[in-house]
């Protein structure tokens, strides 16, 4: 059996990062300001409609399907930008790379919560059983041994939801690079094997970061801007400019994660690749 070569430091993972981003900022503005800035900040006013008018209304689901729409055209941005910073192309070449790769990447993406909405069925099923759900006035009436299974089985699903995450993170790179489908999971699940609590670490702070950007931007920004510019309602230009600032940090966050992904992919598949193959 061969041997595993020495261990990828995350370290270097973040400064070739780093050096891809200072080195092709200029090509990667347009995909990050119409295929990022843009379609977050359309989705952050959706989810204003919505919170305002209802996700029943006429309103709320025209914004659910624009919320939908522009996730699609994110998502697209984001395996463009994997596209260029695992090989040298241009903003429309890997522009073309993201939309024939995008079919693939939905396609993992449903079926992976697919399997997840079923691993959760045991736990509505007893929420169920217990009566939850069937009116304002009827008491749910869990046992003890209900209750225990189910904080139980939420604690399972929750530490297997982490390590899944953690095994599967560059599950996109590897459909971009070496044009997998289903295959890309299990491809994933070896590069990473040996790497799950360093990069559970590096998910857990690329989410607080984002969780404390996103509460600065819409509880401390969007309390100021209230206060000197009034205004209610989602389009009014207080609530434009927190979805704006909302936004630029959300497209920042992207773009700092889907960069250091590919670069990680590179990172822990280098020892297993006998020749690099081109994927434009």
């Amino acid at each position: 059996m061969r041997k595993r070569p020495a261990m990828v430091k995350m370290e270097s993972v973040w400064n070739a990062m780093a050096d891809f981003l200072r080195a092709h900022k200029r090509a990667l503005l347009p995909l990050v300001i119409l295929g990022l800035f843009v379609p977050l900040t359309i989705g952050q006013l959706a989810e204003m409609v919505q919170a305002e008018t209802g996700s029943e209304t006429a309103p709320g689901i025209a914004a659910s399907l624009i919320s939908f729409l522009v996730a699609v055209i994110a998502l697209w941005a984001q395996i463009s930008i994997t596209a260029m910073a695992l090989e040298p192309l241009s903003a429309g070449a890997a522009a073309r790379t993201g939309l024939r790769r995008l079919p693939a990447v939905i396609g993992i993406l449903v079926l992976v919560t697919i399997v997840l909405m079923v691993l959760a069925l045991p736990v509505l099923f007893v929420f169920w059983r217990a009566g939850m759900g069937q009116g304002a006035m009827h008491a749910p009436d869990v046992s003890p041994l209900y209750l225990a299974f189910v904080v139980l089985y939420a604690i399972l699903y929750a530490v297997a939801l982490v390590v899944l995450i953690a095994r599967l993170i560059v599950t996109t790179p590897v459909i971009v690079a070496e044009r997998n489908g289903l295959s890309a999971l299990r491809r994933s699940w070896q590069l990473t094997r040996g790497y799950g609590a360093a990069i559970i670490g590096i998910v857990l702070l690329f989410g607080i970061v984002a969780l404390i950007a996103q509460l600065a931007v819409k509880t401390v920004l969007g309390s100021i801007l209230l206060l000197f510019l009034g205004g209610e309602g989602s389009f009014s230009l207080s609530a434009i400019l927190i979805a704006c600032a909302s936004g630029i940090v959300l497209t920042i966050v992207s773009v700092i994660q889907v960069a250091f992904l590919a670069k990680l992919y590179l990172a822990l598949s280098r020892p297993f690749r006998s020749e690099a193959a081109s994927f434009e």
